[in-house]
């Protein structure tokens, strides 16, 4: 086992430098696979580049009448010249076409990334998606609407090596995916085209990936810990991650951005797990199991971000009581302390004392 302190090092696993490339070393594309597998063993992997200029000195073209592979002398002493390869921004300096410079097993994208129901994109098009996630050795969890007839829902899904798995959310936003009782009059009023999203079940089962069970939440719904915690009462079907996918643009710059991730940490201090969120406009971010922001991207950029995680089991005092009570018993228990502290209050003692004899 590879220590978190080792580093994958791979040198100029570079087109020119693989079969049919301008310096091709014979059986040279032949240890990609073993590199990619690899890089899944390695928390650091490192690529180089060898990135010429058009005019690099060692080029046999830029010396004119010498051949490829013959001597010349420099002012450092004797120097090969080499056929032109590696020139900075062609294919031929480019990374060998199989060799994985991204090597993420699970790509997660926000809450409507395709804004159509699924179920009517083009096959060729969900092929292309399951083969960008089978490339990597992993999954892509994205959201999208499915259903069908009178039943629809805002879903993330999950696709790639493992088989196609859905969750659908299930607290849904009042007249954003909604209309609240009584309100189908003001809807029809102002002529809106707006209609109703049914609710997804509660709970429903973990995404299953490389040996993890992630719980997904979307948008608002990570604010609900008693939802999640129902999913801790045996700690063997657990979640051991937990995603959330989320459409913030309504939001701006407003505040609720930072508070969406607060309380992604709450849940992770709750639970001991970690929380990995994506957004559309921020904050897209990685939250480890002691609720520790590891890493966070700009919000309103176009970025990827990238970090390792390590999934956790066990079920904590929280998620026991929870998972069972709800936060009934916690929230009547609160309530008596505070009624008994009323009661005992130091001012409400000096007035019962002066109406004595």
């Amino acid at each position: 086992m590879w220590k978190d302190t080792d580093v994958l090092l791979v040198i100029d696993v570079q087109n020119d430098f693989c079969p049919g490339g301008k310096l091709a070393v014979p059986g040279g594309n032949e240890v990609v696979p073993l590199i990619n597998r690899l890089a899944h063993s390695f928390r650091h992997a490192v690529l180089t580049q060898d990135w010429h200029p058009a005019n690099h000195a060692s080029f046999a073209a830029n010396h004119p009448g010498a051949a490829p592979f013959s001597l010349t002398e420099m002012p450092y002493g004797p120097q090969v010249l080499w056929p032109t390869h590696c020139v900075q921004g062609t294919d031929g300096a480019a990374f060998h076409a199989a060799l994985r410079t991204d090597p993420a097993q699970l790509i997660i994208l926000p809450e409507t990334a395709i804004p159509a129901f699924f179920d009517q994109l083009p096959m060729h098009y969900i092929e292309a998606l399951k083969a960008a996630a089978q490339r990597h050795g992993g999954d892509i969890i994205l959201g999208t609407l499915t259903g069908g007839g009178e039943r629809y829902f805002n879903s993330a899904i999950s696709l790639g090596q493992s088989p196609l798995q859905v969750y659908s959310k299930s607290h849904l936003v009042p007249f954003g995916e909604f209309i609240p009782p009584f309100f189908r009059w003001f809807i029809d009023l102002m002529v809106i085209p707006l209609g109703d999203f049914n609710r997804g079940a509660l709970p429903q089962p973990t995404f299953d990936w490389q040996g993890q069970r992630l719980a997904a939440t979307i948008c608002y719904e990570n604010l609900f810990s008693e939802e999640l915690a129902s999913q801790f009462l045996m700690d063997a079907k657990a979640p051991t991650i937990l995603v959330n996918v989320s459409n913030l643009g309504w939001f701006g710059e407003h505040l609720a951005m930072d508070q969406h991730l607060h309380i992604a940490r709450m849940r992770s201090l709750e639970f001991d797990r970690p929380f990995l969120l994506a957004t559309n406009t921020g904050l897209t971010a990685f939250v480890d199991n002691r609720a520790r922001v590891t890493s966070v991207a700009a919000s309103h950029q176009a970025t990827a971000l990238h970090s390792v995680v390590e999934g956790r089991t066990g079920i904590t005092p929280y998620a026991w009581w929870v998972a069972r009570w709800s936060q009934w018993p916690m929230m009547f228990m609160g309530l008596g302390l505070l009624l008994s502290a009323w009661f005992r209050r130091p001012g409400k003692a000096s007035r019962s004392r002066g109406l004595s004899p």
